[in-house]
């Protein structure tokens, strides 16, 4: 088979560097940025004692895409610290060294664990660089070159390289250069993240300074999200594409090139892993996760999750080749930290469970997904004191066929209290077809019933109930009632919630963040409720109690006419009958 370029997908001659054509090498400023990279020598050490004040510098520790970071002592603080020198071919250009005062200034404001801090930068005797804080440790393309990362280290190290490029991206700086030589791992496991925005800083010298040597920067093409090699609009789902570009070859150790197997096939990993990697190398930047909190949340549901056993009924081959025929939907699970009796205070739960093949089910005090359990329940089947969905069972329940202890309403309704809908069997029930001690509808069958055709002991206007349904106060007394039946449920569970909240607070459980896709569902499924419950059920009640009242009063009415019609006429026929009798 004849190798295609990496990019543009057109044939390639043999031993082409890294599956990519002269032409988008050219494109990319590549032929003459190599030539001109390995110009670059980094300064010797004794070359730059004395130009910075207050530096003393004591080793060359590094080299990479924009310069050389050397170890050094800060005098006034006595600290060590790393010290990044730019080349000086781009110090002596005016226009870039001011743009480098003004990006480092924001470099500097990053605070965040996980992030190595900028303590200062400037231009000095002709040299740009900026002092950073020194870590001791590796960097983590020396840890994968030693063999010293499995899928287990992993999954501890890309969550918090996603807690820097989150707290990053919401201060509107995107790193554009993640790589594993930017990764630093210090002591005590915690990783670092390096090089914030130096890419950015370069991005219109692109070809001068992102090649410090000749290959560097075929290197960081790999990581490369596909926009930023085709020269368009960049922003922080390109640092989602870099990530899962590391990713992926922590869990393999190959970066993923061309056409790619998912992380299970090539080793023996938990296959729910694949999904999560594979969205972060699509091509398009619509198709990845579009925050990297939502890839940090979907790794704590995965940590959070039953380890992997192996004992899958189904080969992950076969998983993904379900997945790709359409016969299985791949599972979306998120579920919050804090809990009550077991249960989490919201579970999201749609999809299959990537490793058995089988349904997500949703259980928690407020639960949402295909197959839903709780307080609040919202799904294609639910169960749930308060129940919405395809099939809902609940103590009050909406749905297409809804069952109730105490209302129910949908296209087939149960309930052993009130029952509205299509076909409605309950203690009192509205419908098309209804069935109940009080049953009122086209066709209704009880012991008290009224409605098209209706059959049972009394009608509703000659019931021992006419009194109190023909009185003006009757409406509002339903609404009252059902907007307490509809409210108490509701209310219990919310109440259960805050205090799952006040708990988790007081002892100290932090809350895990929310995919942003997954916001705007809940939130809509939340409204959703709140609107049919809290005015649905009350609202149907009013209606349908005061037409009820209507059509009642209208039946008295008209049989107090037939009444009165019939006693005038019976005295004048006692009238005539004693005429007949007189002699």
């Amino acid at each position: 088979m004849t190798p295609t370029c990496q990019h543009c997908q057109a044939p390639i001659p043999a031993g082409s560097p890294d599956g990519i054509c002269p032409a988008c090498l050219i494109r990319l400023g590549q032929t003459d940025a190599m030539a001109n990279a390995g110009n670059f020598a980094p300064p010797a050490v004794s070359e730059l004692q004395g130009r910075i004040p207050g530096i003393e510098f004591t080793s060359l520790i590094g080299r990479g895409g924009m310069g050389a970071v050397y170890l050094a002592h800060q005098h006034d603080l006595d600290r060590n610290v790393a010290v990044k020198i730019l080349p000086q071919s781009l110090s002596r250009d005016p226009a870039f060294a001011q743009r480098f005062r003004r990006e480092a200034r924001a470099l500097a404001k990053l605070d965040h664990e996980n992030i190595v801090r900028v303590f200062g930068s400037g231009v000095s005797d002709g040299l740009c660089y900026i002092v950073m804080e020194y870590i001791e440790g590796t960097t983590l393309r020396e840890a994968i070159d030693a063999g010293a990362v499995d899928s287990e280290s992993a999954m501890k190290i890309i969550p918090q390289i996603c807690s820097a490029l989150s707290y990053a991206h919401g201060q509107g700086v995107v790193h554009r250069d993640i790589k594993p030589e930017n990764i630093l791992l210090g002591t005590g496991g915690r990783v670092k993240v390096a090089d914030f925005g130096l890419a950015k800083i370069s991005e219109s010298d692109r070809a001068e300074t992102m090649l410090t040597a000749t290959g560097a920067r075929l290197g960081t093409l790999r990581y490369m999200a596909p926009e930023q090699l085709d020269g368009t609009d960049v922003d922080h789902r390109a640092d989602v594409y870099s990530l899962g570009v590391v990713f992926y070859e922590l869990l393999t150790g190959q970066v993923p090139m061309g056409k790619f197997a998912p992380p299970s096939e090539k080793n023996m990993l938990d296959p729910r892993i694949d999904d999560v990697v594979m969205r972060t190398l699509s091509r398009e930047p619509a198709d990845r996760y579009q925050h990297i909190e939502d890839l940090e949340s979907e790794l704590q549901s995965l940590s959070d999750a039953e380890p992997y056993d192996g004992s899958a009924p189904w080969a992950p081959a076969e998983i993904h080749h379900r997945r790709r025929m359409g016969g299985i939907r791949t599972g979306r699970e998120w579920k919050s930290n804090a809990k009550l009796f077991g249960w989490p205070v919201l579970h999201v739960a749609y999809g299959h469970h990537p490793r058995t093949g089988q349904k997500l089910v949703a259980k928690g005090l407020i639960a949402i997904g295909d197959v839903a359990i709780g307080g609040i329940a919202l799904g294609g089947v639910s169960l749930g004191i308060v129940s919405v969905g395809g099939v809902a069972v609940g103590i009050n329940a909406l749905g297409g066929v809804a069952i109730a202890l105490q209302m129910a309403c949908g296209g087939v309704a149960l309930a052993l209290g009130i029952a509205t809908g299509g076909g409605a069997v309950g203690a009192i029930a509205f419908g098309g077809g209804a069935v109940g001690l009080f049953a009122y509808g086209g066709g209704a069958a009880g012991y008290i019933v009224g409605g098209g055709g209706a059959a049972g002991k009394y009608h509703i206007s000659q019931s021992p109930m006419t009194e109190w349904i023909i009185d003006p106060a009757m409406p509002l007394l339903v609404t009252i009632a059902t907007t307490l039946l509809t409210i108490g449920p509701i209310a219990l569970v919310l109440a259960l919630v805050a205090i799952a909240i006040v708990r988790a607070r007081q002892k100290g459980v932090a809350e895990r963040k929310m995919p942003r896709d997954l916001r705007g569902h809940v939130a809509g499924s939340c409204v959703t409720v709140a609107t049919l419950m809290l005015f649905l059920f009350p609202v149907q009640a009013y209606t349908q109690s005061k037409m009820i009242q209507q059509l009642t009063l209208h039946a008295v009415k008209a049989r107090e006419a037939e009444q009165e019609a019939a006693a005038r006429v019976e005295p004048r026929a006692v009238d005539d009958l004693e005429l007949e009798q007189q002699p």
